[in-house]
């Protein structure tokens, strides 16, 4: 019986390693496409660490400040080196740069998430970007579940705009099994962002990922 157990044990260690590699490698990627660490840790203790399975959320500490290590030189190096192109790229909103900011209590976010068939209720804004972005992700769930479609997601996914020879990045990307229906999601807190949305919205218009949204602090 001890045999098993252990077996078993080593099993369960061995899944929530590998959710939590999953996660660390979503987290990764949300780093890389903003050049930034600042938010490394807290979206890894919020979603990769927890103490019901400190076994393996030990194990993944230890790769996490590894990674965090490996992380640190390939941010400086991008900032660098792709600082004029990412530059080019954020002006035409096929980069967007998230940074924190203040918002009063009460915000809500304007959206246009209804004319996609997306029947959702209104979302608070708090200005903490990965905080946002979750609750804009769990309100998607919240609809499938609901209606009983299957939709899925990915963070900062790349967008090949063949039409203009580009790519984009978007936020969050919602789409169907099928890979029929493809949204773009983006979040916007102020005027710089909100013409970055209606720059890259008119290369999308051209593209299979037309059918973008937004969650806007600001009426437009």
């Amino acid at each position: 019986m001890g045999p098993i157990l252990i077996v078993i044990l080593a099993l369960i260690i061995i899944y929530n390693l590998f959710v939590n590699l999953t996660n660390i490698t979503i987290i990764i990627k949300y780093c890389i496409a903003n050049n930034s660490v600042s938010e490394f840790w807290s979206l890894y203790f919020k979603h990769c660490f927890s103490f019901r399975a400190i076994y393996s959320s030990v194990f993944g500490l230890v790769i996490s400040i590894l990674l965090f290590f490996i992380l640190i030189p390939i941010v400086l190096i991008r900032k660098y080196i792709f600082k004029k192109e990412i530059t080019a790229m954020m002006s035409n909103g096929l980069v967007f740069e998230y940074k924190n900011t203040e918002l009063p209590q009460g915000t809500w976010f304007y959206s246009n998430v209804t004319d996609f068939g997306f029947d959702m209720n209104k979302i608070n804004a708090t200005g903490n970007v990965a905080e946002d972005m979750e609750n804009v992700l769990n309100c998607f769930l919240d609809f499938a579940k609901t209606t009983g479609k299957e939709i899925n997601f990915d963070f900062m996914k790349e967008m090949y705009l063949a039409e203009n020879d580009k790519t984009a990045i978007a936020p969050l990307l919602i789409r169907d099994d099928s890979y029929n229906n493809l949204n773009p999601v983006y979040l916007l807190y102020n005027d710089d962002q909100i013409n970055q949305y209606k720059k890259v919205k008119e290369l999308l218009a051209e593209s299979r990922y037309k059918d973008s949204i937004y969650f806007s602090v600001k009426n437009f």
